[in-house]
């Protein structure tokens, strides 16, 4: 920043903070259960695989309720512990900062917003990112008075509240898109959706319920190995869908292929054109093509949950009887190919709004940012030129650290008119 803000002063982050580094343990020192958990980076920002120590050590090794940590090495980055007493682990700094200078909550926020800085520093490639004391000690802050870090943090908490509200509500779209679209199909396979259209027809045929027995014959498909794979023209498909291409067909024309066991069980894919189907899938080798359409199959066989239809108590699988049992309401052909139709159009609406969903979740995180560039400029809250500057705080931190008491500038408060 070429011109601060009235009453703010530029600090090297070590002068106002000091970086406290955690332990590091050998792995016979970590145990499955102890008195007290061990804070790696690993468990920084989830709760998962923690390590126990019984070590008694200096104070300055644990962390408690309240510290501002910061993890710098790999996933990287600030946060305020809630997790009660706890070991930390070498690659984490506990902070303690000069209280009446600096405002924790204040340099959180910071530290977030410079966590942005140091990855474009790092640039966009690198994925392992380490931040080294020295480096950090030296970063440059632009320290505002004290009353002034306590308005930003203020406004932040208020506009971080809104933010993380709204992304509460966009987090539910993808399950709320899931059941809208199984709602959809649940209105189109009882022939509410084509009603009113099949009201309107003379002859619109009456509608019918078949086992999938009487409607398909379906083979297994074979095994490919990875040597036997080549470049080709020819989809190779599975139960996850298309695992890459060969230069033959093991079938030439269009079927459904389910995923047959394990974490493809129950998948279901339309293939097109000609196709090499491996042998964790089924695909029906032949269909009564004209009682019912493979678009219309497709959609009934998902429905169908065929993975909670499944055998299996360990490793679940789907096989021919599986399929055979699943019953289908058939109405004609016609009125197949227009329920698609109308199925399609209702979930490529559903598909737009929750590609605005995600557009606008990005957008919280850009405007998050922004907020935070906003409020480190000085531009987030109006100064009051009756707060004491920050260059009188960083006076009197010094003067702490030498034991020379700073020279009064006549008298009361000074007021930031007088300090630049």
């Amino acid at each position: 920043m070429s011109k601060l803000p009235v009453g703010w002063s530029a600090v090297r982050l070590g002068d106002v903070c000091e970086l406290i580094n955690g332990r590091a343990y050998k792995q016979d020192e970590l145990l499955e259960s102890g008195k007290y958990p061990v804070l790696r980076v690993g468990n920084f920002f989830s709760n998962k695989s923690w390590y126990y120590s019984n070590l008694e050590l200096e104070q300055d090794k644990y962390c408690d309720d309240g510290d501002l940590l910061y993890a710098w090495s790999a996933s990287f980055g600030p946060r305020i512990w809630e997790g009660g007493k706890t070991i930390f682990h070498y690659h984490i700094w506990k902070t303690r900062c000069a209280e009446h200078a600096l405002h924790k909550q204040f340099l959180y926020y910071w530290f977030d917003w410079d966590k942005k800085n140091i990855q474009a520093d790092h640039g966009t490639g690198s994925t392992m990112i380490h931040v080294t004391k020295g480096d950090m000690e030296a970063r440059s802050l632009s320290l505002p008075p004290l009353p002034e870090q306590r308005r930003i943090v203020s406004k932040i908490d208020t506009l971080s509240a809104n933010s993380k509200r709204v992304r509460s509500h966009l987090s539910h779209v993808p399950r709320l898109v899931e059941l809208y679209k199984k709602s959809v199909v649940d209105f189109a396979l009882r022939g509410d959706l084509t009603r009113t259209w099949r009201a309107n027809l003379s002859d619109h045929g009456k509608w019918k319920t078949l086992p999938a027995a009487e409607l398909f014959r379906w083979s297994s498909g074979k095994n490919l190995t990875a040597k036997a794979m080549r470049p080709g023209a020819i989809p190779v498909l599975g139960g996850n869908g298309i695992n890459g291409y060969h230069d033959t067909a093991l079938v030439d024309f269009p079927t459904i292929v389910i995923g047959r066991v394990g974490a493809q069980c129950g998948n279901v894919h339309l293939s097109r054109a000609p196709a090499w189907i491996t042998d964790n899938a089924i695909y029906a080798s032949s269909f009564s093509q004209k009682i019912i359409s493979l678009d219309y199959a497709v959609m009934v066989f998902r429905h169908a949950d065929l993975n909670a239809r499944a055998g299996g108590s360990g490793q679940p699988y789907v096989n021919q009887s599986v399929l055979n049992a699943v019953n289908i309401s058939l109405p004609t052909i016609k009125e197949q190919a227009e329920l698609i139709r109308r199925v399609e159009k209702m979930f490529a609406w559903i598909d737009r709004l929750a590609a605005e969903a995600t557009s606008a979740s990005k957008l919280i995180d850009r405007l998050d940012q922004a907020i935070l560039s906003k409020a480190f400029r000085g531009e987030l809250v109006p100064q009051d030129p009756d707060d004491e500057p920050a260059s009188v705080l960083l006076e009197r931190i010094k003067a702490e650290r030498t034991g020379v008491t700073p020279a009064r500038r006549g008298r009361g408060r000074p007021r930031l008119s007088a300090a630049i």
